[in-house]
């Protein structure tokens, strides 16, 4: 791949991760879902308009994707942010049956808008404050294989942590659950374990060069990908247990899909934090 279609492609990747680091919880809400589908369309475009205007600050302080500052070029990359982030809230909303054949299309459009404002900020963030910078990615000393796999598995519990349990006492998560078809989680455990890859190992945040290079038996892509989604579920099935929205009493398959619809912001959490720790 060229130079230039690797650089833009990594914008775009590090923007879709961004949008779902950053907007995840609010995309969780059920104010947001409510908001989306009771709001007059010109409310709706005043949204749009503000969202445009937040991410045209952000990228001309520090620019979407490396490009020259000028204010086409500012007017074309805030236009992009709030591409990704409608693209991002598309897919999330699709997965969480929030949007779909069986929703009216003025409330699908209308949640699309609502939640294109956080993401697209997110997006917009990623690349302004976290895009990396040239030659700071130098290898290091580098730990063992198993003590690298354990700062991993250490790093995702605590990202893990940090957006589970603000989400897991909310009433979201369990009607999310019971309202989910089978299908509806399987592409929600697919889309977990490929965001949490893209974050870590697609967009290029901290230190994406010496991650790749690490070897053992957790530290290839796939294998820490995997393992990291169980620990993100472990966690997620702590907090519904701590936050008594699951118990002993509460059947399999109710423990099963709740811990997989907190797991999606849980893994996003844990592969921010390996990603950026």
């Amino acid at each position: 791949m060229s130079g230039g279609w690797r650089a833009e492609l990594d914008g775009y990747t590090r923007a879709l991760a961004g949008a779902f680091i950053f907007g995840i919880p609010l995309v969780m809400t059920m104010e947001m879902w409510w908001v989306g589908t009771h709001l007059e369309p010109l409310k709706l475009a005043g949204l749009l308009a503000f969202g445009f205007a937040a991410n045209l600050a952000l990228v001309h302080v520090s620019g979407f994707k490396d490009k020259d500052r000028t204010l086409v070029s500012d007017l074309e990359q805030a236009l992009e942010a709030v591409a990704v982030g409608a693209a991002a809230a598309t897919i999330v909303l699709l997965v969480l049956d929030r949007i779909g054949p069986g929703h009216p299309l003025h409330a699908s459009v209308g949640l699309i808008v609502v939640q294109t404002i956080p993401l697209s900020i997110g997006a917009s963030f990623a690349n302004a404050i976290l895009r990396p910078a040239e030659g700071t990615d130098s290898a290091g000393p580098g730990r063992s294989p198993w003590r690298e796999s354990v700062f991993d598995l250490g790093a995702t519990a605590v990202g893990a942590v940090f957006l589970s349990f603000s989400i897991a006492p909310t009433e979201e998560i369990p009607m999310l659950a019971a309202e989910l078809s089978l299908a509806h989680l399987a592409a929600l455990i697919a889309l977990s374990l490929v965001v949490g890859y893209a974050i870590v190992f697609e967009s290029r945040f901290g230190r994406y060069e010496q991650r790749r290079a690490q070897q053992g038996p957790f530290q290839d892509p796939i294998g820490e990908t995997a393992l990291s989604y169980v620990v993100s579920l472990a966690i997620a099935f702590v907090a519904l247990v701590l936050f008594d929205q699951l118990g002993a009493a509460d059947p399999v398959h109710e423990m099963v899909t709740e811990t997989i619809v907190l797991g999606f912001p849980a893994t996003i959490g844990g592969a921010a934090s390996r990603a950026l720790i």
